[in-house]
């Protein structure tokens, strides 16, 4: 249980600059797409699109703050019962 606990604080610590660090990810893709694009490289221009689509899962904006809910469910439920 402990181990949940602490895997909850770090997610909550991290989560703000892991959102961040995405949203720059998705802003220098989208420039390695444009300038792809405008020379022609269409294999690049590809490979930029599917990173940008990965980057914008659902996943980060989602899982995680779940992760988090959970954990403290489980920190709440545990301090209940001590």
């Amino acid at each position: 249980m402990e181990s949940i606990l602490t895997k909850t604080e770090i997610m909550k610590a991290e989560l703000p600059r892991m959102l961040a660090e995405h949203k720059a990810i998705v802003t220098a893709l989208r420039k390695l797409l444009q300038a792809a694009t405008a020379e022609g490289h269409a294999s690049f221009a590809s490979f930029a699109q599917k990173l940008i689509l990965h980057a914008q899962m659902r996943r980060r904006k989602s899982f995680y703050p779940a992760s988090i809910l959970v954990g403290e469910y489980f920190w709440r439920s545990s301090s209940e019962k001590t």
